[in-house]
């Protein structure tokens, strides 16, 4: 019989929606149940400005770019700081959800990866996928955990 997986490091990909706080809170019952850490994850989008080559333009990205990023680590903190009694981490970073969250996994040595269905209308859903499709679909050597966007809980 094969070896039973251990899992010391849960990644939590984070976009505070309703349905990604279920996924926080199926996370935690894992991480008390398995004595496990957690990771809380935020990625912020990448933003390119509207003329490329101006200056004033670049600057008031990169301005955005700095508030956003704050503000998710103020909302991450706050988060984990509503985990009593687990040991919580959190990482803010910057490009394409799925990629970085399949990267931070690699990064912190995480066995597991949990992340919400969203839902989406047919069409953005036809020509965009998810990012929970997309982590499942290029997750290698870790396993991934899709809470439903309407789990009832």
């Amino acid at each position: 019989m094969p070896k039973a997986p251990s899992y010391h490091t849960l990644l939590v990909g984070v976009d505070f929606s309703p349905a990604s706080r279920r996924a926080v809170a199926h996370a935690a019952v894992l991480a008390r149940a398995l004595k496990a850490r957690i990771e809380l994850l935020h990625v912020v989008p990448k933003l390119k400005p509207a003329i490329p080559f101006s200056g004033t333009n670049r600057q008031v990205v990169a301005r955005l770019q700095r508030q956003s990023r704050d503000q998710a680590e103020k909302s991450l903190k706050q988060l984990a700081a509503g985990l009593k009694g687990l040991r919580v981490t959190t990482t803010v970073r910057q490009g394409k959800p799925s990629e970085q969250i399949l990267n931070q996994a690699g990064r912190c040595k995480a066995e597991m990866v949990v992340i919400a269905e969203r839902s989406q209308g047919a069409a953005e859903h036809l020509l965009l996928g998810s990012t929970a499709e997309r982590v499942v679909r290029h997750a290698r050597g870790v396993s991934v955990l899709v809470v439903p966007s309407n789990d009832g809980g």
